[in-house]
């Protein structure tokens, strides 16, 4: 009977010992399951928080991209008026180009004018002077 009881005490122990074996895993798995629920749980917050960040950088990139298309149409106005500007200012300045050299021609022919007057007069004036 002893022998029994010592086998039947074996056995108990041996029982107990799977039990708390398997008690330990129970509990490593729960733990295990809880960090990987936690880190589930911060990878979706971070996952969220990154979506945010990302349609609000798409929504300033949209705002930023309507100003510069703005500002491109501004530039290309300034530009074709500016354009206009410079061919008024090119037409005064070939119009005052023009002006310029018809009055030196014209004051060349007065001066070609009065030489020659002043030529007769002198000639004038010797031919009295000699008679």
């Amino acid at each position: 009977m002893e022998k029994v009881d010592r086998k039947t005490e074996n056995n108990f122990f041996e029982q107990k010992e799977i039990l708390d074996n398997l008690k330990n895993k129970i509990t490593i798995v729960k733990n295990r399951l809880k960090e990987e629920s936690y880190q589930k749980s911060t990878f979706t917050g971070l996952i969220a928080k990154m979506q945010s960040d990302i349609l609000i950088t798409k929504k300033q990139i949209n705002v930023h991209s309507k100003g510069n298309y703005k500002s491109a149409k501004e530039l290309e106005i300034q530009k074709f008026s500016q354009n206009g500007i410079k061919e008024k200012v090119n037409s005064m300045h070939s119009g005052m180009l023009k002006t310029i050299s018809h009055n030196f021609i014209n004051h060349r022919e007065h001066e070609y004018t009065s030489a020659y007057y002043s030529t007769v007069i002198d000639q004038k004036a010797a031919f009295h002077s000699l008679m």
